[in-house]
């Protein structure tokens, strides 16, 4: 979700640096263990360090880097330091997200009660248009970091693929998007003549959650007949039209810009 307490703080980037095109976390990661200073790890101190070393892929890097294993011996005990420092502020950080939630005032209550003393949504169709805009963006997200590098570049692997978890990764964010789009329930708003549209959105649903995210090219035996790249990368863009606009229009919300837009 790229609204709301995430968006507070740079959570998002603190969470999981990725993608990191120019290797800042490994870069920075590496300069940070070379200092072996414990200092800077004191009382939250990970916090005050860069965003690209503080979450999930820096993490994934200490926890299976096998050049220099995690372990009570020197210089490995200082990063069995820095691995429970970045441990400790990925939960800080989920707790934050938890507690922009739904705390008295916060996001669920602006969204659930908007008014004209609502800052953020006036009326009831701009706090639902910005779920609508969740999902797309959520969709956009998945197609073109995960799914579109991939038409370019055979070699090209996803994120957490160090700890063979890149599949995982794939499949929970589709299975995610997938109930996100179920609660929404916005094809209850659909005319009876676009019962067409229920039908095809159905099959591409299936078709992601059938995907490993990989086009069959990672090997696995009960995966063999996953979908290709190119057939879940043109499934996603379907999703993204109908939902975004027959969908949307049907359910009378306007659905603006989101920041991906012109990427």
């Amino acid at each position: 979700l790229r609204f709301g307490p995430m968006t507070e703080g740079a959570r998002r980037e603190r969470m999981s640096f990725w993608p990191d095109p120019r290797g800042n976390m490994n870069r920075q990661l590496r300069q940070l263990i070379a200092s072996g200073n414990a200092a800077l790890l004191d009382n939250g101190g990970i916090a005050r360090q860069s965003a690209a070393v503080q979450g999930l892929p820096a993490l994934e890097f200490l926890i299976t880097d096998t050049e220099h294993p995690l372990g009570p011996g020197e210089p490995q005990a200082f990063r069995c330091t820095l691995a429970l420092a970045i441990a400790q502020n990925v939960r800080g950080i989920a707790a934050e997200l938890v507690d922009g939630w739904e705390k008295a005032g916060g996001w669920k209550d602006r969204m659930l009660r908007p008014g004209s003393d609502n800052d953020t949504y006036k009326v009831p169709q701009e706090a639902a248009g910005e779920l609508v805009k969740a999902l797309l963006i959520g969709l956009q997200l998945i197609g073109d970091s995960q799914l579109k590098p991939q038409l370019d570049n055979p070699a090209f692997t996803g994120p957490f693929a160090k700890s063979n978890l890149s599949r995982a990764y794939f499949q929970a964010g589709v299975a995610s998007l997938d109930k996100f789009y179920e609660a929404m329930d916005l094809e209850s708003y659909l005319p009876e003549n676009k019962g067409w549209i229920k039908n095809w959105v159905g099959g591409a649903w299936r078709t992601l959650r059938a995907s490993d995210g990989a086009g069959g090219r990672v090997s696995s035996v009960d995966r063999v007949d996953a979908p290709k790249i190119r057939k879940v990368f043109d499934m996603i863009s379907g999703l993204k039209k109908l939902a975004g606009g027959e969908m949307a229009a049907a359910a009378g919300l306007t659905v603006g810009f989101n920041e991906l837009d012109g990427d």
